[in-house]
């Protein structure tokens, strides 16, 4: 057994889904007065990065939640056997509604890709025995838009030489 840690600041949680492999859970940690006001925050657990609230993990990855209206996620019920989709609940435009999320536009977790830059060429690392082939997306942008550079890189790594000296940002995900 794994014990699984709360967010910091918060003194209760639970999970609610976990992927077929195991790399991925999903729930709830409580925060604020158990007894006035507790505040649900929606967050996952992985093996490589520990436990994140979903909008940190969306943030670190480009995603504005707050573009779209969202506030706050207070669950996350259910997980996709391979972690590309997640559902729960959040608070948009002042609502509360249901979501699906699709983390397959979402970037590797820093822990899982390295990056070296060096004579210009930009080379991705990570390690292809834990996660097997991604898909590399490139775009000019943070924000996007990302589009499909390759597929299928079995090897471990993608190597890239820009054609000019524009920024450029890559995205790995797997399926």
């Amino acid at each position: 057994m794994v014990p699984l840690a709360n967010l910091p600041g918060t003194f209760a949680g639970s999970a609610r889904g976990v992927s077929a492999d195991g790399h991925m859970m999903v729930g709830w940690c409580i925060s604020g007065d158990p007894f006035n006001n507790p505040l649900n925050e929606a967050v996952v657990w992985t093996t490589a990065g520990g436990v994140k609230s979903l909008r940190e993990l969306l943030v670190a990855q480009g995603i504005d939640p707050a573009a779209d209206g969202w506030s706050r996620f207070s669950e996350l019920s259910a997980i996709s056997p391979d972690a590309r989709y997640l559902v729960g609940t959040g608070l948009r435009h002042g609502n509360t509604e249901a979501f699906l999320a699709d983390l397959q536009a979402v970037i590797a977790p820093t822990s899982e890709v390295t990056t070296t830059v060096s004579g210009g060429a930009v080379t991705l690392w990570w390690n292809a025995a834990f996660r097997g082939t991604p898909t590399i997306y490139r775009a000019t942008k943070p924000e996007g838009p990302y589009s499909v550079v390759t597929t299928g890189q079995v090897a471990g790594s993608f190597t890239e030489t820009p054609p000019d000296s524009a920024p450029r940002f890559y995205r790995v995900v797997w399926p």
